[in-house]
């Protein structure tokens, strides 16, 4: 990655963001279009952020949320795989934060997956 690209990431550009959180904010661009080293708390944040204030209905929030629910799941994965339990505790808190809240109850990611596994063996 080229010091002209990693500034996209990295370098403040307004009210101490970087551009990449202000498209995240936005809408330019989607939570996938963001390298794996540079995904944090603060891009799923502007992600759902974008996602919850930008007016999308139906069809489109849905893809929106389940392009974010997947790439939390692979970041997830991908910790695991690396051994970060930090960076696996953040991205649990993430999902259960933003997906795993069902009617008047709060999900374990593991018992939301279980679930989702149900639903679709039904």
């Amino acid at each position: 990655m080229t010091t002209f690209e990693k500034s996209y990431f990295e370098l403040p550009v307004s009210n101490k963001k970087s551009q990449c959180i202000l498209d995240l904010e936005s809408g330019k661009i989607s939570i996938c279009e963001v390298p794996l080293e540079y995904r944090n708390a603060d891009c799923y944040m502007y992600a759902m952020q974008y996602i919850h204030t930008s007016g999308l209905e139906g069809v489109e929030n849905k893809i929106e949320r389940e392009l974010v629910k997947t790439q939390i799941l692979t970041d997830l994965m991908e910790a695991k795989k690396q051994k970060n339990r930090e960076r696996e505790a953040e991205l649990y808190g993430l999902f259960e934060g933003y997906f795993c809240y069902d009617g008047n109850d709060m999900l374990t990611v593991q018992s939301y997956i279980s679930k989702r596994k149900e639903e679709m063996d039904v």
